[in-house]
Formats: structure tokens, sequence, C-alpha cells
């Protein structure tokens, strides 16, 4: 027997340097696949970057106006036609609820006809004059001429004597009786904005119970657990700074009043999918939890198409 190998038996017959206990602990924490570490940095950031791209896009296409050049809005209708115009009911000095055609939830919507030739008579036959505290508001004008022109008017009306204010302008215009009393008869036998109200009441109720369904059946069929809520202090942490960040833009939607335009309403819808999909993918990928996500935001966004296309019946 050689050396070596009277060395090998001897080392290989002495007891061992680790108890079994130690072993055992020592396999088993090799066995263990090692946890990830998650950064919550990469969440926030992609919820905020989103939330600031979607606000940029909303707050756009209709904060956008293209104010008169000339000084009165009577003497441009005399040399261009109104191509198009929406009418909202509001009775507020401070505010101005109509807007870009097709973009608005609660107006009414007219281009080129019979409206916008009564229109055309109404600003063809204003006059200029001192601001009447007799005169209350109770239409807002957003108007197209066909030069591309814009205008905003917040009607007044007395009995049935007609003015209204330039919003761009800040002017002040009387209308003559003959076209005024028509004018007025034709946007007061108009239905009332409670119906577009009951609406949008209806698809928010109808938007919360179809994301409640659509939740029970993704987790029933993919077997996804409710509890825990959040899957690590991080997911915590994230998903409350993504809360208080959503609602305060909610408040300052409602300030504002974006949530009077369709992009706006959806805007926020499509912030708030993406952001949910984005905290639920990063955190809670093996549990599929983004599959809850994902399924609720393809039923919210085919909800509001569906409820876009019936308003426009």
């Amino acid at each position: 027997m050689t050396p070596f190998k009277e060395k090998l038996n001897k080392e290989l017959g002495e007891p061992s340097f680790f108890t079994k206990e130690l072993q055992a602990t020592i396999l088993q924490k090799s066995q263990q696949l090692p946890n990830k570490k998650r950064q919550w940095k990469y969440p926030v950031v992609l919820a905020m970057m989103t939330a600031i791209i979607l606000f940029l896009i909303v707050s756009g296409p209709w904060s956008t106006t293209n104010p008169s050049k000339v000084a009165t809005i009577n003497e441009t209708a005399k040399t261009t036609t109104v191509k198009q115009f929406g009418v909202a009911w509001n009775w507020e000095d401070g505010s101005f609820k109509a807007g870009r055609v097709g973009w608005v939830f609660d107006q009414e919507e007219f281009q080129q006809g019979h409206e916008t030739e009564l229109l055309e008579r109404v600003l063809r036959h204003a006059e200029l004059s001192e601001k009447d505290e007799q005169y209350s508001p109770f239409r807002d004008v957003w108007l197209q001429f066909e030069n591309g022109q814009i205008a905003k008017l917040k009607m007044q009306s007395n009995d049935e004597q007609l003015a209204f204010i330039d919003v761009n302008t800040d002017l002040f215009y009387k209308v003559d009786d003959v076209v005024a009393a028509e004018f007025i008869a034709l946007f007061n036998s108009f239905n009332s904005n409670d119906l577009h109200s009951n609406l949008m009441f209806i698809f928010i109720m109808s938007l919360f119970l179809l994301r409640w369904l659509v939740e029970i059946v993704v987790r029933k069929i993919f077997n996804i657990k409710q509890k825990p809520k959040y899957m690590s202090r991080n997911h915590q942490l994230v998903t409350t700074i993504y809360s208080i960040m959503y609602g305060i833009l909610i408040i300052i939607f409602i300030i504002k009043g974006w949530f009077l335009y369709y992009g706006g309403f959806l805007g926020i819808l499509i912030m708030a999918v993406l952001s949910s999909i984005a905290i639920d993918f990063y955190y809670g990928r093996e549990e599929k939890r983004h599959y809850v996500t994902i399924a609720s935001a393809i039923a919210s966004i085919t909800l509001f198409v569906l409820f876009l296309f019936f308003l426009k019946m």
C-alpha cells in the first residue's frame, strides 16, 4: 500500500468536522433558489413617466385655441362662414364647458346646416356694447370658421334678448331681437344635460361591476390567490406612492374640468391600467397577478369604446 493511499484511508476514516444537522442545513440552503432583490425605483419611475406623458397628451388638443386676429367677431362672420360648432349647457360665469367638436361629452354638435347658418346670422347681427349685468349665461359655444379660426362664446339671455361675450377678446355683444328669439327658441328646445349625466353614472357603475367580475373569473381560471395583498414592503411602498400620485392627478382633472373631454377620461383610464400592469408584473409575475390587471384593462377600454359608440348613435 502506498503512503498516499494510507493517508487517504486515514482521512476517510476520521470523523467528519460537520455534524449531520449542519450538513442538512447546508444542503437545504444550497437547493433553495436565491431571492431576487427587487428594486422599487424602476416601477415608480415607469408610473411617473406614464403619468407625465399622458398628462401632456390629454391637456393638449382642447386647450389649444386659435384666437381671433381681428378686433370683432361680427366682422369675421361677414367674411367667412361657420364650419362647425358645439354647444354646452352652462349657467356659470367662471367656467367654459364647450369644446372642440368630437372631443367633449356633454355638448350638442352641428356641422354646416340650418344651425350653423343661424349662428352666422347671430354673429353678423351682433353689435359691440357695454357689459350688461341684466343678462345671465345659459350656453357656451365653441365654433370654428371655414378659415380655421376658432372662437369661444358665452351666450347670455334676458327673456327674449340675446347677448354674448367673446372669451378670446372679452368683448360684449348684443344681438338684434329678430334672430335672437329664433336662436334662443332653437337651443331651448334641446334636452338638458341630465341624459348625458345619467349615462356617465351608468358607465362608471358598469365599469366597477365589470372589473369586479373579470377579477373573479381570471383568479378562478389561473388559481391566483388574493392574499397576501403585497408581495413585499417595496411593493406596498410603490403602490402607496402611485395611489397618492393618481389621486392628485384626478383632483387636478376635476378642478380643470378635463373629465368633460373624451381624451381626458380615456387618458386617465389608460394611465391607471398601464401603471397597475407595470407594478403587478414587476412584483407579482410569479403569482400571475398581472393577468388580472391586463384582463381588467382590456375589459375597461372595450367598455369605454362601446360607450362612445353609443353616445355617437
